[in-house]
């Protein structure tokens, strides 16, 4: 387990446990959103309430995560037996109160943000805090000190290491960016590292320098995050760091320094970097030693050969881990591998990884991205959110974004089929192989035929058609979990419904080994080939065109996720990756969380999309140009009903569509983007971590800190200009 700890604030689409101090083990608590209607009905539903809970807890028929949700749930909403609300009615009011919450917490002067950093630290803030506040304010940066928890998340186990030895580790490593006497400047690049990611990280250093201290900064230049310490190894690391925190008042004797030291000239011959990555196989053998002991990952076998080269199987009989009836509540446990051990046989960076170069060691190497309660590289922003390339930004003008009303209302997705080392005995496990079938009409539709019992039995030869056509990687729904129009219709029509709201497909099929030439990559992979067509990429503007934009990740994070927030459609998420600015977004708020085995996508697209049973027949599908299908459909077609009983009425089978929750979704996504999402905002997490990262690399760092505003109290009460405040 890294030095992520998690909150279980109720409901938990994500937690900023604001007492909980960096290092410690934080406690539940509840969300401050229970606010009856009616005193009277407060007072009979808690004497209730009180009972069921005892005797739930009693009986163990809930977990205290199911129990909280059901409770609030039913003092909050007066139609909960009411058969048309739907559980992400509940979870869009319960994020916009943690959202208020958030926001509250926002601080405007130095002595407000050293108080806040000091009661969630346990330290003192960093030399020149006071400045990094001013620069802060002078980019109309949002200054929340929660927004900041992924640093001391990963520094905090570094108090624990001789600085010296980090100084040595970062001169070590061969892509280094140093920056002396306030001046920025490569030290060192491998000949192979990706230049560019090294050129925008550099830049943006070079904007900065004139405030930071000497520092060396280690880059990762691969997707992958690298560094992979044993839990235990990290709990010893964390213990020892906890004892040098202090908010002591200085005193003459125990004065504290507001200033860096210039860093000496190495001294001998630095530790080699090269001896301590490992490259093992199979990876989550040392992936899973990493999570905390009583987690389901630590007992949890690596899958054999075997059973990767069988298609995936999905446990459906109940909802997703941290969900509420089936939608994710609990953002933070649903990235995290180590609470969810399914995922090590469902995604391909846990099956095996594109390169596995990893160390075991503690060591102070910068990367974009981390999994969740598993890796503890330092995050920085990603060299792709910088970036004008419109591949990954779009190129956005938040000033001219394309109006809700005039947006397809389809769920589009284009990219490579990456994941992993996909290979011939694994791919059917991989993420985005899984994501591209879900919105493949054809390979639903050909799924459903083997899901589901006919009437009458197919033939052994008509079920081997079906076979031979299908991946076999979808996870079709439980119709008592997942009440889908859908799937009471006779025979049930996901794929019909899924022809008319999914467009997807691969624009390379990167499969290994590699079977290719780069000049035809809609020809290789025989094995992929059989099963998806090949696309030509999509500019972004034209994704941009459609209301929904799944998202699910490649080698490692999504490049193009800062610019799907910043678009104005509705980004639907599902990822095991940290990045650095999850704790400023708000799940059900900023945009849609999905599982990570993508159960809930049918009744997520039902809710924002709706379900219009007059145009979701599989006849009128097969006149949508889609000759491909008929192959697939014909034991479908010849075989229509799936029940003895009689579909419904088909009117009754419409739902209507929660477009205006999607649009004020999407709205507000795209504006809380364009406050907290900047490049002036990455820049200014940036130099508040280079101020933390050489306060730990500096031999007074147990006597550094700003303290101003503890010897006297005329320090100037700074505010944001434009607020006017005196």
């Amino acid at each position: 387990m890294t030095q992520t700890t998690f909150c279980t604030k109720w409901p938990d689409m994500q937690c900023h446990d604001d007492d909980a101090q960096d290092g410690e083990v934080r406690k539940e608590e509840y969300c401050p959103l229970a606010r009856s209607r009616q005193l009277w009905k407060l007072a009979i539903f808690s004497i209730i309430a009180l009972l069921a809970l005892l005797f739930i807890l009693v009986t163990g028929l809930a977990s205290t995560e199911q129990v909280k949700i059901y409770f609030t749930t039913f003092f909050t909403n007066s139609n909960f037996d009411d058969p048309k609300f739907h559980p992400i009615d509940h979870l869009i009011k319960v994020a916009s109160v943690e959202f208020e919450r958030l926001k509250s917490r926002e601080t405007t002067t130095v002595t407000t943000a050293a108080q806040s950093y000091r009661e969630k630290r346990g330290r003192h803030p960093p030399p020149d805090f006071d400045k990094w506040m001013e620069y802060a304010v002078a980019h109309d940066s949002l200054v929340v000190e929660s927004f900041f928890d992924q640093i001391y998340h990963d520094i905090e186990p570094f108090w624990s290491m001789d600085p010296e030895l980090i100084r040595n580790f970062s001169a070590s490593w061969p892509i280094v960016v140093s920056v002396r006497n306030q001046s920025a400047h490569l030290r060192r690049a491998r000949a192979d590292s990706n230049n560019d990611w090294v050129s925008i990280w550099l830049e943006a250093l070079q904007s900065l320098s004139v405030h930071l201290p000497d520092v060396d900064v280690a880059f990762n230049t691969l997707d992958e995050p690298r560094v992979l310490v044993p839990w235990e190894d990290i709990s010893a690391h964390l213990a020892i760091a906890n004892n040098s925190k202090t908010t002591e008042v200085p005193t003459e004797d125990k004065p504290f320094y507001n200033t860096y030291s210039k860093y000496p000239a190495l001294t001998g011959n630095p530790p080699s970097a090269k001896d301590r990555w490992e490259d093992t196989d199979p990876f989550w053998t040392l992936a899973r030693q990493a999570c905390y002991p009583n987690s389901t990952a630590r007992s949890a076998q690596t899958a054999t050969t075997e059973e990767l080269n069988r298609h995936p199987v999905f446990d459906t009989s109940s909802w997703p881990r941290n969900s509420y009836r089936g939608y994710v509540t609990n953002w933070t446990l649903a990235r995290s591998a180590c609470d969810n051990p399914d995922l090590r046989n469902l995604h391909g960076y846990l099956i095996e990884p594109f390169i596995r170069s990893t160390t075991s060691s503690l060591f102070p190497l910068f990367s974009g991205c981390k999994v969740s309660g598993v890796n503890n590289d330092i995050l920085i922003p990603p060299a792709y959110y910088f970036t004008d390339d419109e591949n990954f930004s779009g190129n956005v003008d938040s000033s001219h974004l394309i109006p809700w009303s005039e947006k397809k209302s389809k769920a589009i997705w284009r990219g490579a089929a990456s994941g992993g080392t996909s290979k011939r005995e694994n791919w059917t496990r991989f993420q985005r192989h899984r994501l591209v079938s879900m919105l493949n009409a054809s390979q639903v539709m050909a799924a459903e035929g083997l899901h589901y019992s006919w009437t009458p039995p197919i033939s052994s030869e008509q079920e081997n058609l079906f076979r031979e056509a299908t991946v076999q990687n979808i996870p079709l729904p439980n119709a008592t979990l997942y009440p889908l129009a859908a799937l009471t219709t006779e025979p049930t029509s996901l794929g019909a419904w899924t022809a008319y709201m999914g467009d997807a497909a691969f624009t390379h099929f990167m499969c290994y080994p590699q079977q290719y030439s780069e000049l035809t990559p809609g020809k290789d992979c025989d094995y992929l080939a059989h099963y998806y067509e090949w696309s030509e990429g999509i500019p972004m503007m034209d994704v941009f065109k459609h209301k929904y934009l799944p998202d699910a990740d490649g080698f490692s994070y999504s490049g193009r996720w800062r610019a799907f927030l910043r678009s104005g459609s509705l980004p639907i998420k599902a990822t095991i990756f940290a990045e650095w600015h999850d704790s400023r977004l708000v799940p059900w708020k900023h945009f849609v969380p999905m599982d990570n085995t993508f159960m809930d996508w049918w009744g997520i697209m039902e809710y924002f999309a709706g379900y219009d049973p007059a145009v979701k027949s599989r006849e009128k599908l097969r006149t949508a140009h889609m000759e491909e299908f008929d192959a697939v459909a014909l034991p479908v077609k010849k075989y229509e009903t799936r029940r003895t009983s009689t579909s419904p009425n088909q009117e009754s089978l419409r739902r209507e569509s929660h477009d205006e929750a999607g649009e004020r979704i999407a709205t507000q996504g795209a504006k809380w983007a364009e406050k907290v999402l900047r490049k002036e905002d990455m820049l200014v997490y940036m130099y508040r971590l280079m101020l933390e990262y050489a306060r730990v690399c500096d031999v007074r760092r147990e006597q550094m800190g700003w303290v101003d505003d503890l010897y006297s109290s005329s320090v100037e009460n700074k505010t944001r200009v434009q607020s006017g405040e005196s």
